[in-house]
């Protein structure tokens, strides 16, 4: 079973009220409560999306029974590789396994891979195993554009979404923008 939670967001939004409000030419500031809303919804939708983070985060992951798989007999120490979700990866904080009796403990690990996103750990431990990392977040206009008009799609159809009918069809040129940064996971 595995399993990620956000335990706190570190970054910034890449967008600003101000900046969406200039591409959808928004010249009340009485919705920018809303605005700054709909510019979180909105990243964290194409978030969803391309599996990765926009904006920096300390996440945590936790893996349970991993299938120590991939030994070529006993020339090679059983080693698992374990993908961390979301990157870029900024730093990884912690690496434990927990024991029988529910004590974590700190377990040695090799980071990489682009953007660190791989680390290995001794097939040794594969009961528990709990990963503190920070991701660094990402900044491409391109990214920005596609915040900008998801947000201003939401803006402007808010009152578009009837009670009852889920709404989930994204525009093709948000796909588009987003499509070259997607995280697939290769193993």
């Amino acid at each position: 079973m595995i399993s990620v939670q956000i335990d706190s967001t570190t970054g910034s939004e890449i967008v600003s009220t101000s900046e969406l409000k200039s591409y959808a030419r928004i010249e009340t500031s009485d919705d920018d409560t809303i605005i700054a809303d709909i510019i979180k919804a909105a990243r964290e939708k194409c978030e969803a999306i391309i599996n990765r983070d926009i904006v920096a985060k300390t996440r945590t992951l936790f893996i349970s029974n991993v299938d120590p798989s991939g030994e070529y007999g006993n020339l090679y120490k059983r080693r698992v590789k374990l993908v961390l979700p979301y990157a870029p990866i900024n730093t990884i904080t912690s690496v434990q396994t927990q024991d029988s009796s529910g004590t974590l403990s700190a377990i040695n690990y090799d980071d990489y891979g682009f953007e660190d996103r791989y680390i290995e750990v001794t097939s040794a431990h594969t009961k528990n195993i709990k990963i503190v990392y920070t991701t660094t977040g990402m900044t491409f206009d391109d990214l920005k554009l596609a915040i900008k008009q998801l947000a201003t799609t939401y803006y402007d159809n808010r009152a578009d979404y009837v009670k009852g009918e889920a709404v989930n069809k994204l525009p093709s040129s948000i796909e588009n923008i987003l499509s070259p940064y997607i995280f697939y996971n290769e193993l």
